[in-house]
Formats: structure tokens, C-alpha cells, sequence
């Protein structure tokens, strides 16, 4: 899971640093990106936790 995490973070430092200072509508692209990635990942967080809770009935 660390690693995941690890390589999720490197990737969207990385495309953030090749976007640049891209701004939508005066929001910067990066704040919309951390928000988005954000929720993705508590998704994926809450959809393993319900997957072991089945699991373990």
C-alpha cells in the first residue's frame, strides 16, 4: 500500500512540475489535480476496506 501511494504521489509531483502554472478560471491546475487525486484515492481506500469487512464474514 506504501508503495502505491509512493509511485501515485511521484507520478502527480511530476505532472505537476511538467504542467507548469496552467491556471482554469484562476484555480491552479495542481489544487484541482491534489483535490481530484484526493477523493480517487479515499475511493479506492474505502472500496478495499469493504472488500475485507465481506471478506472476513
Amino acid at each position: 500500500m506504501n508503495k502505491l501511494a509512493l509511485v501515485a504521489v511521484s507520478l502527480f509531483v511530476i505532472v505537476e512540475v511538467l504542467i507548469g502554472d496552467c491556471v482554469i478560471q484562476g484555480i491552479p491546475l495542481w489544487l484541482i489535480g491534489l483535490i481530484l487525486f484526493s477523493f480517487i484515492w479515499m475511493g479506492i481506500i474505502c472500496v478495499k476496506e469493504k472488500v475485507k469487512i465481506k471478506d472476513s464474514y
